[in-house]
């Protein structure tokens, strides 16, 4: 028969009960795990594996619960028959102790652990209700802090989630219901906007201009830039096989499980437009890339890239006449030259946000509470004028004690475009740098 249990105090077979409930929103997911309905049609392997699984769930559970005592966070306390004092439990006894742990499932110690713990059979453990309440109170918030380290116990019910809905035991929508109820994060998720906000990046890449042209929506460019998609997850459907009879055998399970969307390029793009998950939209895909490929021409848009030398310098409206789209094994856009389509000519392209947005204007947008102001936010504009200047700037820096004897046209132009690609600028024309020579 359980002992009495002091004012201010309550038993550590109750404390144990208190803080599993808590952990998991008042719910006892082993319990409900254990049901046998769930792994009913499942492979032998499969059905043996979740039964480890959740053994494994229940164990960490209670290693959390058993290192508070030998830390000494908690400390348990005993009190013999006819006693009037309450004797500490030493903290160096729980792991000393053989499987102490089973000092939870009762709420008397019915089990010989040697040493110490032999003394203690028929004994009722408890703990002071503040110091409880306290310690669980840090727990509960460290468990919610969703920017926090999960507990091993909370990992492991994740891990055995993610793997019944991989085996195809429980659909994934059920796996989401359950876990909000234990008070899970959600399995899919989205980042949030603020954290990916295209409007604070002043180059977007060709996939997210031609989406704004196309849609004319933040929210649409958003869904398509790398960072956010690597962030999000998403159930998809997936094919498993499972080992049974020893590894001699295998067995080809359907379920779903969480990815990251794939990167999205301007192919791609092209083939999602017409699902259907976006707003109206006022070009198709091929008709906006087709529109900013003539914009980048005709000079109307700014656009910089990594050169083949590695070196980031702006791409000149002269050459885009003449660039092709291509894609690498990433689906990562670029772009070559039509006279050598055996290298890339620039990677890395971000065509300037301001300009976009001047040439392809959405009202309610430009209304909106966006901190930004465009042209002051965006990459700098190159002057449409401004070259004649530079290859001055160029000519003064190169040659501060005046023209060199005996330099080939050639060589002055190569030694000025260096400087320019140095500087972040694009390559001029011999005519350029006679017309600055002339002007100097």
């Amino acid at each position: 028969m359980p002992d009495l249990i002091p004012e201010g105090h309550i038993s550590v077979y109750s404390a144990f009960g208190s803080f599993e409930l808590a952990l998991w929103s008042g719910h006892s997911p082993t319990a409900e795990l254990s049901n046998d309905n769930i792994y009913r049609g499942a492979p032998c392997a499969a059905a043996d594996r979740f039964r480890v699984s959740r053994g494994r769930v229940e164990h960490l559970v209670v290693v959390e619960f058993l290192n508070a005592f030998k830390s000494g966070y908690l400390e348990a306390f005993v009190r013999p028959p006819n006693a009037v004092l309450n004797f500490v439990v030493p903290a160096e006894s729980w792991s000393a102790a053989a499987f102490p742990e089973k000092a939870f499932e009762r709420p008397e110690i019915v089990y010989r652990h040697g040493g110490y713990w032999d003394e203690l059979v028929g004994r009722t453990l408890f703990v002071r209700k503040t110091q409880f309440d306290s310690w669980l109170a840090a727990r509960t918030e460290a468990r919610n802090d969703l920017n926090g380290c999960s507990s091993p116990a909370t990992q492991a019910l994740v891990d055995h989630l993610l793997e019944l809905a991989a085996c195809g035991l429980v659909p994934s929508s059920e796996i989401e219901d359950v876990g909000k109820q234990w008070g899970l994060p959600a399995f899919a998720s989205t980042p949030a906007p603020r954290d990916h906000e295209p409007l604070n990046l002043p180059g977007w890449t060709l996939c997210m201009a031609v989406s704004w042209i196309v849609w004319r929506d933040i929210d649409c460019v958003r869904e398509v830039m790398d960072t956010f998609r690597s962030a999000s997850l998403r159930w998809v459907a997936c094919t498993r096989l499972l080992a049974c009879n020893g590894g001699k055998e295998s067995v080809e399970v359907n379920g779903e499980t969480l990815e990251s969307p794939k990167p999205i390029n301007l192919s791609t793009l092209e083939l999602i437009e017409h699902e259907g998950k976006h707003p109206p939209k006022l070009m198709s895909a091929k008709s906006a890339r087709e529109q900013l490929w003539l914009g980048l021409a005709e000079g109307k848009l700014d656009a910089s890239g990594v050169n083949s030398e590695g070196a980031v310098s702006w791409i000149g409206k002269h050459e885009w006449s003449r660039l092709e789209l291509a894609a690498d094994r990433q689906l990562h856009d670029y772009v070559v030259s039509s006279n050598d389509r055996s290298r890339p000519a620039y990677t890395e392209i971000a065509v300037c946000q301001a300009s976009l947005l001047q040439n392809w204007s959405n009202p309610g947008l430009l209304k909106s509470a966006c901190p930004l102001p465009y042209p002051d936010a965006a990459l700098p504009i190159r002057p449409r004028r401004g070259k004649l200047q530079a290859t001055r700037q160029a000519i003064a820096a190169l040659y501060p004690d005046g023209l060199p004897s005996g330099l080939t046209a050639k060589e002055r132009l190569d030694q000025v475009n260096s400087w320019h690609r140095r500087q972040g600028n694009s390559q001029v024309a011999l005519t350029t740098v006679l017309r600055a020579i002339s002007a100097s």
